[in-house]
């Protein structure tokens, strides 16, 4: 893969490969799936070297993400465990690499562990930094950015991430020519829908249209526009709050650059969907304060604190820096927020999303499903954050974030608990907390989960149905490593349409992956779902549910790739773990959009 690897001055895109064994209609099949890096020029080491002591301490903050030197395996880091000097007869007792051995015998004593957590597993593990490169990630703040040197080129980075499908076809063309070279016992044809035409779905085929409703409008989340429907349907529920009483918002400016025909715009918008706006006061930020963490913080609390409640603050800071600080004290005070970044104002596209925003999170719902997924009562999200804290040996405190809709899409109750676990599954305990009988008894319930279920603890969830006459249909979505599906023509190979589907088995499929987002540049990377083998649950309903559930998401005009179930699972999980929560841990507010 080297020969597609692409080079800047400060960074390097690499092109690697992920290969996985599937059975697909009884065969044996592998899938070769493409996907690219950002690689830093910059070594761990010197930007570890680069931070500031505050900035070490708080590193698991910053997100920053490594891989190995020796393998594929990667992570983010959580924090810097300290010098290898009384480490180093650990590490290498837990390696079984010989290269990686190498290193940890060779390095200095000075020479600093970090730990770092894998996403897809949820397990922490140790590495000295010269046994990792840095990875670039586009959520990066200006901050970290800068100390990679790459603010400049960053948009060319950005851009080459992308892999057009025509691109990525002879990539895989080429790799298969090696295989069938090297005698690798391989039918190099693909699956494709003129040989298996029952493998492969469109969104007519479940059948699948983007029609949401607001009070008294049907139409069209993908081409139609949300305001203007909203301004002539009405929402679908007001906060009956604001039926006699105004929006009140308290502003708190923190940027240097007008925003006042910005800021106007805003509050037309939501006059012109019956909002009366009234401003509680304006609050400006002084420059030192800004850049100065400690000051910020107390700065933050007092004005929060002390200030008239408003239902929402309008926040304008000059970087994203400043946004989980901010969250944490206006959670703690049951005050919404509405973050608007400096790089942000100017932008006209945005402030349809600003409102929409300020909408979700002030109590109001602006539109539901037009269809019902009639075969249930509640679709659910799950998420356990498996980044653990020890509480007693044998036992692990997680946090569990359960999101619950009607079966329209209305948004019901989130509820988070810190859940003590054993080993790596929810027990059957955990589960009645999450899923009490008042409220699921009788009812019938899709639960989407970010990732696979163990099988101890689907075992649970089954059990926990049967106790209170409930059906659990319990549906996996993986977010990775699906390989990439594409639409063929004899003019061109592009990318298919949302809601492209390709079945693992045509005969009662329980399994597939799905295209749910699309892409001008780069190839969708669809994904992979999995019902219970055993149940009745029909696979056309699963991926009705999550194309549907997208339709749903208040934060942005742009649909996201994943259904509000789950959208921002991590999102939360990481505020969560950052003690970032809103004081009720039980609400109907969406306070993480």
């Amino acid at each position: 893969m080297k020969k597609y690897t692409k080079s800047y001055k400060h960074a390097q895109i690499k092109r690697e490969l992920e290969v996985k064994g599937l059975v697909i209609n009884n065969y044996p099949s592998i899938s070769i799936s493409i996907f690219s890096n950002i690689i830093s020029n910059v070594s761990l080491k010197d930007f570890l070297s680069k931070l500031s002591d505050e900035e070490k301490n708080k590193i698991g903050e910053l997100e920053i993400y490594v891989k190995s030197k020796f393998s594929n395996h990667k992570g983010r880091i959580t924090k810097i465990v300290g010098k290898l000097v009384g480490l180093r007869e650990k590490l290498l007792a837990l390696s079984s690499d010989s290269s990686m051995k190498e290193v940890i015998g060779k390095a200095g004593d000075d020479e600093i562990v970090v730990e770092i957590l894998d996403e897809r597993n949820k397990r922490t593990y140790e590495y000295i930094e010269s046994a990792l490169i840095l990875i670039i990630k586009p959520s990066y703040a200006l901050d970290v950015k800068n100390k990679l040197g790459i603010k400049e080129e960053w948009n060319k980075l950005f851009d080459s991430l992308k892999i057009k499908p025509q691109e990525r076809k002879k990539i895989l063309d080429d790799i298969l020519k090696i295989l069938e070279s090297n005698k690798f016992p391989i039918k190099s044809s693909k699956f494709n829908s003129k040989d298996y035409p029952k493998l492969f779905k469109t969104s007519k085929d479940i059948p699948f249209e983007a029609k949401v409703r607001t009070k008294s409008k049907v139409f069209d989340r993908v081409k139609d526009k949300i305001i203007e429907n909203l301004r002539e349907g009405g929402l679908y529920k007001r906060n009956e709050k604001f039926d006699s009483n105004p929006l009140k918002i308290t502003i708190i400016d923190g940027i240097e650059k007008n925003k006042k025909d910005y800021l106007n715009k805003i509050l037309d918008l939501l006059k012109s969907l019956k909002f009366e706006c009234q401003i509680l006061d304006k609050i400006e930020l002084k420059k030192d304060v800004i850049y100065d963490n400690s000051k910020l913080h107390s700065e933050l609390e007092k004005i929060v604190k002390q200030s008239e409640k408003p239902d929402i603050f309008l926040a304008f800071f000059p970087t994203k820096d400043l946004y989980y600080n901010f969250k944490k004290i206006t959670l703690k005070e049951q005050i919404a927020s509405q973050v608007i970044l400096e790089k942000t104002i100017n932008n006209e596209y945005a402030i349809d999303n600003i409102v929409l925003g300020i909408l979700g999170k002030t109590g109001n719902i602006p539109f539901v499903l037009a269809k019902p997924l009639e075969i249930v009562d509640y679709i659910i999200g799950i998420d356990i954050g498996r980044e653990k804290k020890k509480r007693l040996a044998g036992s692990q405190s997680v946090p569990a974030i359960v999101r619950i809709y009607s079966n329209n899409g209305e948004f019901f109750e989130y509820y988070i608990d810190l859940l003590s676990i054993e080993g790596e599954t929810l027990t059957i305990n955990a589960i009645r907390d999450i899923f009490p009988a008042s409220i699921f008894e009788n009812k019938g319930v899709i639960i989407h989960r970010d990732g696979r279920f163990p099988a101890s603890e689907k075992e649970a969830f089954l059990n926990w149905a049967k106790e209170i006459s409930a059906k659990f249909y319990l549906v996996e979505i993986i977010k990775t490593g699906s390989p990439r599906i594409y639409l063929s023509s004899q003019e061109d190979i592009t990318s298919p349409d949302v809601g492209t589907t390709f079945l693992l088995n045509d005969k009662e499929a329980k399994e597939a992956f799905i295209i749910t987002s699309s892409s001008k540049i780069g190839t969708p990377l669809p994904l992979h779902i999995r019902i219970d083998r055993e149940s009745d649950f029909n696979i056309n309903d699963a991926i009705y549910s999550i194309l549907s559930m997208r339709l749903l998401h208040y934060g942005s005009s742009i649909l996201p790739r994943l259904p509000v179930t789950i959208h921002y699972a991590n999102k939360i999980a990481n505020m969560l773990l950052k003690g970032v929560k809103p004081k009720n841990l039980k609400g109907k507010d969406l306070y993480w959009l």
